[in-house]
């Protein structure tokens, strides 16, 4: 029959229940390993363990507000003390505590790899997955079709010219134009603007809006987030591609093993237009508000346009002129 070295979580939570410190020992497996204590305080208000600690040990910062690590000197030598006065979560340090118990007792480690290995691994089983809201899914489904536009004339240099994953002001700019892509899923060509400034060209350049409108397409049509972006890998060149890649990770937090947590399908819901951000065009400007009183105090101004009729839809001369001028 195997006898466990540990005591289970009910055994020692029953002993905390009594609100007398003690010092429980996890005795060592073998004659030249380390026995470690587990330590409870007065009325059960901290839970710690103590690792011995080399003369060189240096320990990062705890990723988690509610554990504390720090070294200690004590009469037997310098300890590694790993604590937490959150009782609501002494049964999962209590489990934290026997995995780098056992990675010592059981698998030789150094004290201060075992916890720092354990940490990342507990860091990695922990890390929030960002899901982008449905508001960024439909953005960058917009992008990614005005990108294959882009690339269609002048090839990977389209990433370079990909300035909205920068925190630019426009999403894209290339030469003297500056493109604001606005993806919409109503029935006509409405957007949200964002910002005083998100309409305000940068000095030197002509601003143009890419309105496109996309739809539900149901089963068996359309294409998925994941599929929009296959489809603009197949444009790229492979250094293209690992560019693309890189953008969705660090600039969107996306992987392809994500693709389950975006199934929805979407179909083009009519033909995009490129409006020219000029007197025409319905904006906000800078300018504009500040002739408003105390204009300095206003900020997060958020606004719809009606860009329907508006602009030159794509396959027109004028459209096919305006993405020339790019080149």
């Amino acid at each position: 029959m195997t006898i466990s070295r540990h005591i289970s979580w009910e055994q020692l939570s029953a002993r905390i229940a009594l609100g007398i410190p003690f010092v429980h020992r996890v005795p060592a497996p073998g004659p030249d390993l380390p026995s470690l204590d587990i330590r409870v305080s007065e009325h059960g208000r901290e839970l710690a363990l103590w690792l011995p600690a080399g003369p060189a040990t240096s320990l990062s910062v705890s990723p988690l507000a509610t554990l504390a690590i720090e070294v200690l000197p004590t009469p037997a030598g310098q300890m590694i003390e790993i604590r937490t006065r959150t009782p609501a979560l002494f049964q999962e340090i209590y489990g934290f505590f026997v995995s780098v118990i056992d990675k010592i007792q059981l698998n030789h480690a150094d004290p201060s790899a075992a916890l720092t290995e354990t940490v990342d691994a507990w860091r990695d089983l922990l890390r929030a997955q960002s899901m982008l809201s449905d508001e960024a899914q439909l953005g960058l489904r917009g992008e990614l079709q005005f990108m294959r536009h882009l690339v269609a004339r002048i090839g990977d240099e389209a990433l370079a010219a990909w300035t909205g994953p920068q925190r630019q002001p426009h999403d894209f700019r290339a030469g003297t134009s500056e493109f604001e892509v606005k993806t919409t899923r109503g029935v006509s060509h409405v957007h949200v603007i964002s910002g005083i400034r998100q309409l305000e060209p940068s000095p030197g350049h002509q601003l143009y809006i890419y309105s496109v409108r996309l739809a539900p397409s149901g089963a068996r049509a359309g294409t998925t987030l994941q599929e929009d972006i296959d489809r603009t890998r197949e444009v790229l060149s492979p250094a293209g591609k690992l560019c693309l890649d890189s953008i969705l990770r660090t600039q969107y937090g996306y992987e392809p093993d994500h693709a389950d947590w975006y199934p929805q399908r979407l179909q083009p819901a009519g033909v995009p237009r490129l409006v020219p951000v000029d007197s025409s065009c319905p904006r906000l400007t800078g300018e504009m508000l500040s002739a408003v009183p105390h204009s300095n105090l206003i900020s997060d101004v958020r606004y719809r346009v009606n860009l329907e009729g508006m602009g030159y839809p794509e396959g027109s001369d004028e459209y096919d002129a305006i993405l020339l001028n790019v080149c």
